[in-house]
C-alpha cells in the first residue's frame, strides 16, 4: 500500500558553530551541584553537547536512502522539530538550516518540502563561548536576541497554519499540518528546558494572542484531519523533575500547561502531535498500537509521536545510561485504507562506532484513525 504522505522526521540537532567539547566538564560540575534525579541529569548533560559530524553524515545518508526509495508521487517532507542550535547563536542556527536545506535538496525534494520549527535551545542567549544560560541575562537581552532568532528562522507568527498543501483523503476530509511555538521567555523555565504553549510572543501577554485560542478558533469547525508540530510533547512518558534545589517540582520533558493544551487541542480537532525535545522515542518501540488512550492527558482520539535524534558528541561517564549512545530518526507514513487513515512508523537508529543507521525492525508499527466518526482505533 502506497502512503498518501511521508514525513522524514528528525529533531534536536543541537548544531554548534564553535567547538564546545571543553565546555562539558565545567558544565557537568555546575549542574551536579543541584539535587537532580539521574534521568534529569542525563537530559541536561545531553542538552549542551555539540553536534557530532560523523553522526550527522550517517544521519543524512540514512534519510537519503529512505527518501530515494519512496514511491513516486508520494508527497514527502523533511521535518525537524526544534533545537536546531545548541546555544541559540545565529551562526549555529544558520548552519543547521543550511544542513537541512542541503539534505532536502539531495533528497530530490522541492525547497518548500522542508518543514522546521524552533525549540527552547534556539532562543537561548546565543553566547556559547561564555556558556551563558537564559537565567544569567535580563529579559530585555533575551527579547532582543529572540527577535533576531525569529528573523533567522523566518517565523513571523505562531501558530502557523497549513504548512503543506492539503492532502485529499475523501470528499469531506483533507490532511493538514500546523505548528506552534512552545519555547518560553521565562529565563529559569527556559534554562531547565521547560516549555509552555501560550501567548506569542510570550513577553507580550497583555496584548499578544494566545496560541491555543487561535487553534480553537481556526480549526474547531473543520472536518479535516489535523497534525500539529510542537517542540515539547504533550505526553513524554517520563517524570523528569528538578525538586529540592528550588523547593517545587519542575518537569523538563513536557509542557508546563500540558493539561490545558490537551483540552484545547482536542477541541481544535488535532489528532496527531509530532515533537522532539525528549531525546527518546515516543511511544516506546513496539507500543504504537496501544498508545492512544494511554498517553495522558491526551485523549483516546489523539496520538503523540516524538523522536530525539541527539546527533551529538557523547561526553558522558559510566553512570549515564546506555540510551545516551543512540542516535535515531523516524519515517512516518500515512496510509488511506477505505475509511481508515493508518499512521505507520519506522525507527532508524545508530550506535556509537556503527558505520550506518539501521531500521529497528523490518515491520512498520501502525495505529489507525476511523475517518467516518474521527475515532481512533488501536490495531496492531
Amino acid at each position: 500500500m502506497k502512503p498518501v504522505l511521508r514525513l522524514l522526521h528528525i529533531s534536536d540537532l543541537h548544531m554548534s558553530a564553535v567547538q564546545q567539547r571543553s565546555f562539558a566538564p565545567k558544565y557537568r560540575h555546575q549542574i551536579r551541584q543541584l539535587d537532580l534525579d539521574p534521568q534529569t541529569l542525563e537530559n541536561l548533560e545531553q542538552g549542551i553537547m555539540p553536534h557530532d559530524e560523523l553522526a550527522l553524515d550517517l544521519l543524512k545518508s540514512s534519510v537519503l536512502k529512505v527518501a530515494r526509495y519512496t514511491p513516486q508521487r508520494v508527497p514527502t517532507y523533511v521535518l525537524a522539530t526544534g533545537d536546531l542550535s545548541c546555544w541559540g547563536d545565529l551562526p549555529s542556527l544558520k548552519a543547521a538550516i543550511d544542513w537541512l536545506r542541503t539534505l532536502t535538496d539531495e533528497a530530490g525534494l522541492p525547497k518548500e518540502h522542508l518543514l522546521f520549527i524552533g525549540g527552547n535551545h534556539d532562543v537561548w542567549p546565543g553566547q556559547p563561548q561564555d556558556q551563558v544560560f537564559p537565567f544569567q541575562v535580563d529579559q530585555q537581552q533575551l527579547r532582543q536576541h529572540r527577535k533576531k532568532v525569529e528573523a533567522t528562522l523566518g517565523f513571523k507568527t505562531s501558530p502557523r497554519f497549513n504548512l503543506i498543501d492539503p492532502i485529499f483523503l475523501n470528499h469531506q476530509k483533507h490532511l493538514r499540518i500546523h505548528s506552534v511555538d512552545t519555547s518560553t521567555h521565562d529565563p529559569l523555565m527556559n534554562t531547565f528546558a521547560m516549555g509552555h504553549l501560550g501567548h506569542w510572543p510570550d513577553w507580550r501577554k497583555k496584548d499578544a494572542p494566545h496560541q491555543l485560542r487561535l487553534l480553537e478558533q481556526e480549526l474547531q469547525d473543520s472536518k479535516d484531519f489535523h497534525i500539529l508540530l510542537s517542540h515539547h510533547p504533550i505526553y513524554s512518558g517520563r517524570r523528569n523533575l528538578v525538586n529540592s534545589s528550588f523547593g517545587f517540582p519542575i518537569s523538563i520533558s513536557e509542557l508546563s500547561n500540558k493539561r490545558e493544551a490537551a483540552r484545547a487541542l482536542k477541541k481544535a480537532g488535532i489528532k496527531v502531535i509530532i515533537s522532539g525535545h525528549v531525546h527518546h522515542v515516543i511511544p516506546r518501540l513496539h507500543e504504537l498500537h496501544m498508545a492512544p488512550g494511554n498517553q495522558p492527558p491526551l485523549s483516546e482520539q489523539q496520538l503523540q509521536l516524538a523522536i530525539g535524534t541527539s546527533a551529538q558528541e557523547y561526553i558522558g561517564e559510566a553512570d549515564i545510561s546506555q540510551e545516551a549512545f543512540y542516535h535515531s530518526w523516524q519515517c512516518i507514513d500515512f496510509y488511506l485504507d477505505g475509511d481508515l487513515l493508518k499512521v505507520g512508523r519506522q525507527i532508524y537508529f545508530h550506535e556509537l562506532n556503527d558505520e550506518q543507521f539501521y531500521p529497528y525492525s523490518g515491520k512498520e508499527e501502525m495505529a489507525e484513525f476511523e475517518l467516518i466518526d474521527s475515532l481512533l482505533e488501536c490495531r496492531q
